[in-house]
């Protein structure tokens, strides 16, 4: 009977499993695999349940940033055999690089462009916006509002979790 369940439901029935006996420790490997995110969630509020209140130590292996974000204290991230990461949510969040998104008219792009470069703004084209890193957008806009330069957008960026833990692992 149990080979006829689904994926998801196969998962359920392992992860009810694991926790009857109600473990001190949990080790979980892509427990999150195969489940409906309604499922995600309140395994991943459940985990963390267990972590605070009742002691439990649970170590998770997955390759869901996000939801690991939601359900750990803290990460550690691998690649290649190596940690390349070790540190709580908000630690990881930190490496994150943050920057700004603007446009400005068809006829401003050059003058924005040239304003940037002489300003020393790591910058790129994305169509007809530019993403500025390495600066906040308070900055940014003080310069480009001294410009007189006329914006369409202005907007902060942000880096997620997912595109951090790539940054972290590319080559490895």
């Amino acid at each position: 009977r149990y080979r006829t369940l689904s994926l998801g439901s196969r998962r359920r029935v392992m992860l009810a499993a694991a926790l009857l006996t109600s473990p001190r420790h949990l080790v979980l490997d892509e427990p999150f695999n195969g489940l409906d995110p309604n499922t995600t969630r309140w395994l991943g509020d459940y985990l963390r349940h267990l972590a605070d209140t009742q002691g439990t130590g649970v170590l998770l292996s997955s390759h869901l940033v996000g939801e690991l974000s939601r359900t750990c204290h803290d990460l550690v991230g691998m690649g290649s055999g190596r940690v390349l990461f070790d540190g709580s949510v908000e630690d990881l969040r930190a490496t994150a690089h943050h920057g700004v998104r603007v446009a400005t008219t068809p006829r401003e792009e050059h003058r924005l462009h040239a304003l940037l470069t002489d300003a020393g703004y790591a910058f790129h084209t994305s169509g007809s916006q530019v993403e500025i890193t390495g600066r906040g957008i308070d900055a940014v806009a003080e310069t480009l509002l001294l410009s007189g330069i006329p914006l369409t957008l202005l907007e902060p960026t942000h880096t997620s979790l997912d595109d951090i833990y790539f940054s972290l692992t590319e080559g490895h």
